[in-house]
């Protein structure tokens, strides 16, 4: 009666080892794709902050200008919408996002 037992379990046994190595295999595959992700949201992140910066620098170059000349310039103008362009960039790097008021009712 013994060994009876003990036949009659091994097929769920093997049932549940089996869903156990396709769980396993499952998060195996999953893992470096969340890494890819997470690395490439981080890469977007980092590339958005850099230009930001970038903007700022150039924004800080065509204010001198505008002061130097006191009037307003195209690259006063065109570091401004860089600045905001690349600031709205951030927001969506960073998971940030809107909708518009008919969208929401």
């Amino acid at each position: 009666m013994r060994y009876g037992h003990r036949a009659s379990c091994t097929p769920a046994y093997r049932d549940g080892l089996h869903a156990q190595r396709a769980a396993e295999a499952s998060y195996d595959q999953a893992a470096p794709q969340y890494r890819s992700t997470v690395l490439t949201a981080f890469q977007n992140v980092a590339d958005t902050l850099h230009a930001i910066d970038a903007d700022a620098q150039s924004l800080r170059a065509a204010t001198a200008e505008q002061a130097a000349h006191n009037s307003w310039s195209i690259a006063m103008i065109q570091a401004r919408a860089n600045r905001y362009a690349d600031t709205v960039a951030l927001f969506q790097a960073l998971g940030g996002g809107w909708q518009s008021q008919q969208s929401e009712r």
